[in-house]
């Protein structure tokens, strides 16, 4: 380990100066203050002869901290008032140290868990000493100020491979813990916005004198529902975080700060999964400590790995599992998209903007003002860009009045908000369940027979490979390679019919009811006339999307009715910015949960 600059010859030459090395974990695991106290009697103590402590550097902060990020808190100054005296830190002793000339001769610390939990960290920090020729002591090892024997170095290595197992076992046992906390149903972390705690004392009677408590979830009466309308508008009117964070505050809803909604606050309202009723933990894991500049502090868990509450341990839902499934897919299908709601860019806001889709190259449609105020989509495929060029070479410019689409996109709506449409659409659509089940079970059937020809074919291979037996001629190994094409055809026909008839039978076919366009009010001449910011929300209401053919002119436009269409129309009808004569007839909750989508052609 080196020997002291202050020793000639074994013997001591004057008091030999020697820097104490402590560290205490978080203020809130023990008290710092009788940790430290302790830790300094030790050293003192146990002091060689001659030696004495010149320097104290300890820290508070967690043993498994990475070497090179250790005396980065402050915590440790609300404890020097006691009157424990402090030179720095873990990072100012290896200043000390690689300075060339340190003011100690040798360091010392109760155990040498004290330098650190990590035995790579606590490696390092002996190589530095070693160099610069600083012995370091413990005060449960036996002292040696010429060098320590073979045997101390070999309990020091493993206690301190046993430091380390310590502290990951004891993660990975709170880990546990908290899990078996989560399948009880209890909170772990902050309480979600739209939820209180319900708090009852901990089972265990030591921590219950300590005030430890327990939490369950239950529902904000004045929070609860502006989660509820969250999701709703989320899925239902396709928003994104801004224009929800708009309309809350807008519409008033309480912030947690008691300031304007961001798009942090409702993303990470969305995104948590506690709203359907169930605790989950372990969605994501730390990936590297917080103060490492440009390393992500955290990743994301894959789901199949987070931890539920089990069954009969929910609390009350503020959505259904059905509708937080499908607010999570809103955001993979919008993309970079602005919401319509949000204030245009520039000075012209375009109803149908990333409503409309360029069939060539697939990529969105952009609204476009000439000079003279007339408008136009466009496809943003640029010919003279080579990478567009090499992408689509036959690709031909794709570009139409607004006037158009909107026309005929008018003409459908207002065919949908009328009393006839109902009728017209019944012709098209398969109406009942038993219709969706008959397609289901015939696609079944089609699966099924292609899987029993597949088998076959498969057995008849393997027996014409068992009448070649031994044979090593040309013509049977020939027979053999064809058997084995053959058989890698068959069996991949017959997996990939397995898969569709697994996913064909898991799922549930829900039959289109045109009967719900009937829910829908009557207003046929809502678009008639209106502002462009109307004209938006209708189209959003609809879910309208436009798949334009530039060589022939045409473009299939659909729109989507679900369930929550009706109430989104009327909505728009009972708002007092909505100019409308049209009445709103009573609804009633409709028997499914959507039609699906109606197709048309019109010509440019």
């Amino acid at each position: 380990m080196g020997t002291p600059a202050a020793q000639t010859d074994g013997a001591v030459v004057g008091p030999v100066p020697m820097a104490f090395v402590g560290r205490t974990s978080t203020a809130t695991a023990q008290d710092p203050v009788a940790s430290l106290r302790k830790q300094m009697r030790r050293a003192a103590e146990r002091l060689p002869e001659g030696f004495y402590i010149a320097r104290w550097y300890w820290d508070i902060e967690s043993g498994g901290t990475d070497l090179d990020l250790r005396s980065r808190t402050d915590v440790w100054q609300q404890f020097t008032a006691a009157g424990i005296p402090r030179d720095g830190g873990m990072a100012q002793l290896r200043q000390a140290i690689s300075s060339g000339q340190p003011p100690f001769a040798a360091v010392i610390c109760e155990n040498i868990e004290r330098s650190g939990r990590d035995m790579y960290d606590a490696l390092r920090l002996e190589r530095e000493l070693r160099a610069a020729g600083l012995p370091v002591f413990a005060t449960d090892e036996p002292m040696d100020a010429q060098a320590p024997e073979a045997a101390t170095i070999l309990v020091r290595r493993m206690k301190q491979g046993m430091a380390e197992f310590f502290r990951y076992n004891l993660k990975a046992q709170m880990w546990e813990g908290l899990k078996q906390y989560t399948i009880a149903g209890y909170n772990i972390g902050v309480c979600p916005y739209g939820y209180l705690e319900d708090r009852t004392p901990h089972p265990n009677p030591m921590k219950q004198s300590m005030g430890a408590t327990r939490a369950r979830l239950v529902p904000d009466p004045e929070r609860g529902p502006w989660v509820t309308k969250m999701f709703e508008w989320r899925v239902y009117e396709q928003l994104d975080c801004n224009g929800i964070a708009r309309r809350l505050t807008e519409q008033g809803a309480p912030s947690r700060d008691g300031g304007p909604w961001d798009y942090a606050a409702v993303y990470n309202i969305l995104r948590n999964p506690k709203y359907t009723g169930k605790v989950v933990f372990g969605r994501r894991r730390n990936a590297g400590d917080a103060r490492t500049p440009g390393v992500r502090k955290v990743r994301q868990v894959p789901r199949e790995h987070w931890t539920w509450a089990a069954d009969g341990n929910e609390h009350p839902a503020l959505v259904s599992m059905e509708l937080w499934e499908a607010a999570q897919e809103v955001g993979k299908k919008r993309g970079s998209v602005r919401d319509h709601t949000a204030p245009p860019a520039g000075r012209n806001l375009y109803p149908l903007r990333s409503r409309v889709t360029c069939m060539q190259c697939q990529r969105r449609m952009c609204g476009l003002t000439a000079s003279d105020t007339r408008t136009y989509y466009v496809c943003p495929h640029n010919p003279n860009n080579p990478r567009h060029a090499a992408r689509n070479p036959d690709h031909v410019r794709a570009a139409f009045r607004d006037h158009v689409i909107y026309d005929a996109v008018d003409g459908i709506l207002g065919g949908l908000l009328s009393h006839d449409m109902a009728a017209v659409m019944a012709a098209r659509i398969p109406a009942t369940q038993a219709d969706a089940d008959e397609r289901a079970a015939a696609k079944a059937d089609q699966l099924q027979r292609r899987i029993t020809e597949a088998e076959a074919f498969m057995k008849g291979l393997v027996a014409q490979l068992g009448h070649l037996g031994d044979r090593q001629d040309g013509a049977a190994r020939a027979q053999r390679d064809r058997i084995d094409e053959q058989f890698t055809e068959r069996y991949n026909e017959h997996a990939a019919a397995t898969a569709e008839l697994e996913t064909l039978t898991a799922s549930q076919p829900v039959a289109d009811d045109p009967g719900l366009i009937e829910e829908l009010p009557y207003a046929p001449e809502l678009l008639d006339g209106a502002p462009t910011e109307l004209r938006a929300r209708i189209y959003a209401a609809f879910q309208v999307h436009a798949l334009y053919r530039a060589q022939q002119h045409q473009a299939t436009i659909t729109a989507t009715v679900t369930d929550q269409t009706p109430g989104l129309i009327a909505a728009l009808l009972d708002d007092p910015r909505t100019d409308h004569d049209t009445a709103v007839p009573e609804r009633k909750n409709p028997p499914v949960t959507a039609i699906g989508c109606f197709s048309f052609v019109i010509m440019n």
